[in-house]
């Protein structure tokens, strides 16, 4: 098991390591810092963090996922789109990596994370992740209405 965990924590700092150096040397950023074939390296190396099993290395995972999603607004990140539902979902979990993993799904703006998000909401039973859920929610709604007008 601590063989398991050098490792991810490995691939994870690698990952991290990669995306740094996506703006090294670089005071401005440009308009398109990562390249697609470095997004989905990115992301595989994320989803490995995401499914590790160990709570901390999966919110990390996560919030770094939501840091390069800001610098690649048009990826997609389709692959951690099911390890964050699976997180956001299970009841065994620590709190605050569902919370991130929350927050992650919805900055994703996909059909799956938003009904995973909304199930959550309605089903879980830790107050914390709910009224989290309910509140992502109530913005997806917010946001849909606001485009419609």
């Amino acid at each position: 098991m601590n063989t398991h965990r050098t490792i991810l924590l490995s691939l994870v700092g690698a990952c991290l390591l990669f995306v740094s150096t996506g703006f090294a040397g670089n005071p401005l950023i440009p308009d398109k810092p990562f390249r697609e074939e470095q997004l989905k390296t990115i992301e595989q190396n994320l989803v490995i963090g995401l499914n590790s099993g160990i709570s901390s290395l999966q919110a990390s995972a996560a919030i770094v996922l939501k840091q390069v999603k800001l610098y690649a607004p048009e990826y997609d990140f389709p692959e951690a789109i099911i390890p964050l539902m699976r997180i956001v979902k299970d009841e065994n979990q620590d709190v605050t990596t569902r919370i991130a993993a929350a927050v992650v799904l919805h900055e994703l703006r996909s059909d799956r994370g938003d009904y995973a998000i909304k199930g959550t909401a309605q089903f879980t039973e830790v107050d914390r992740v709910k009224r989290i859920c309910s509140l992502l929610v109530y913005y997806r709604l917010k946001e849909i209405q606001s485009d419609h007008q």
